[in-house]
């Protein structure tokens, strides 16, 4: 599976979690090619609302962050690895 795929998979798995409106916003970055920012906003969606996708992998989203380069430098939140982990640490 791409990487490509595996941002879709996962933000096709949050879809029903994030609000309309920012569901709207990820997938227009995915539209635009724009993976690496997609999967950022997403995360801070979910992060923002307090919950999980259903089948929520850690391991899997934590793999996500260090194959998009976003463990070490995100675009749209300066401590992306550090609100992911807080995110998926906590309790739904």
């Amino acid at each position: 599976m791409t990487l490509e795929e595996r941002v879709c998979r996962v933000i096709d798995q949050s879809k029903d979690v994030i609000s309309a409106e920012g569901l709207a916003e990820v997938c227009r970055y995915r539209d635009y090619d724009e993976i690496e920012i997609a999967f950022e906003g997403l995360l801070i969606e979910l992060a923002e609302a307090g919950t999980k996708p259903p089948g929520f992998d850690y391991d899997e989203w934590a793999q996500l962050l260090n194959d998009l380069g976003l463990r070490e430098e995100s675009v749209l939140l300066n401590d992306l690895w550090g609100v992911f982990q807080k995110w998926a640490k906590s309790a739904d």
